[in-house]
């Protein structure tokens, strides 16, 4: 397995103002990570990528992206060895949260990272995911697998913690993947135009990302929904739809006057059927000739 390097940094999106509306987002945060206990210690690199890795990361955005994109992928392995059963979505979810900032600065104070005294969580973040990408340009190919079996006994405890979590939710994200299909279905029976879905991000990348989703049904914008994903931000917008969306589109009496036509329909094809076809005539049959 190799892991090759990005030659430049990662493309830069506009940053909408986008204001975090309730999703799950945060599900992960109601277990302290300090009360869960790891396996802390650090792997062994050599005094000269120290010295690029730990001097200055937040002025290295290259170095930083790349450990993010690592840590993806390292935890993507760890998830598909651990539950191997589990769907797509509720992988997702859980390689959002574990490779968070939250999880990520967590992880950078507790193998001691040199962090700045006035670092915040985002500076600790990303400086062990500049070690991470340090460890990568370390070492060789031959050796990347001790490195798996690190990442992978000291994020172990923090994945079974999480996954306990996202198991008693309930999985809040796949319970919201109704709302969509519901309504397109609410469009195409008020013989509506369907639903169309504009997206937004607020520029950000991993763990902090949010993306807004607006519900537009023919000019008019009639619901918005904010998550860290798109397919989520588009469930809670439908969500929010279905909620401020009248339940009936037709009047009342149109109603009524609809299901007395059908009545009258039914009625009529009841009397035919009584009734039966008619006789049909016979043909004439030709006569025989006389030898």
């Amino acid at each position: 397995m190799s892991f090759i390097l990005p030659t430049g940094p990662p493309p830069q999106a506009p940053v909408p103002v986008i204001v975090p509306a309730t999703s799950s987002k945060l599900w992960y945060t109601v277990a302290p990570l300090s009360a869960i206990p790891l396996q802390v210690s650090r792997y062994p690199m050599s005094s000269l990528m120290e010295g690029i890795v730990f001097s200055v990361p937040q002025q290295n955005p290259l170095l930083t992206w790349s450990g993010h994109g690592l840590a993806m992928m390292l935890c993507s392995q760890q998830i598909a060895a651990m539950f191997p059963g589990l769907s797509t979505v509720a992988a997702t979810d859980l390689r959002t949260a574990l490779t968070s900032k939250h999880v990520h600065s967590h992880l950078s104070n507790a193998l001691g990272l040199p962090v700045p005294s006035d670092g915040n969580e985002k500076v600790c973040a990303d400086l062990f995911e500049a070690y991470l990408a340090g460890i990568s340009q370390d070492i060789t190919l031959a050796n990347f697998q001790d490195l798996y079996n690190w990442y992978y006994a000291l994020l172990a405890p923090i994945v079974t913690t999480y996954f306990s979590i996202y198991s008693q939710q309930g999985a809040p994200r796949q319970a919201l993947a109704t709302y969509t299909s519901r309504l397109m279905e609410y469009a195409a029976k008020n013989k509506l135009e369907s639903p169309q879905f504009r997206y937004e991000s607020n520029g950000k990348q991993g763990g902090d990302i949010l993306w807004a989703c607006e519900v537009i049904l023919g000019e008019n914008t009639v619901a918005r929904g904010v998550a860290t994903s798109k397919a989520e931000a588009k469930h809670q917008a439908s969500m929010q739809a279905l909620n401020v969306l009248p339940k009936t589109r037709d009047d009342p009496r149109t109603q009524e006057q609809r299901r007395a036509r059908k009545q009258l329909y039914r009625e009529r094809a009841k009397m035919s059927k009584s009734v039966g076809p008619e006789a049909a005539p016979t043909a004439p049959q030709p006569k025989s000739e006389q030898p």
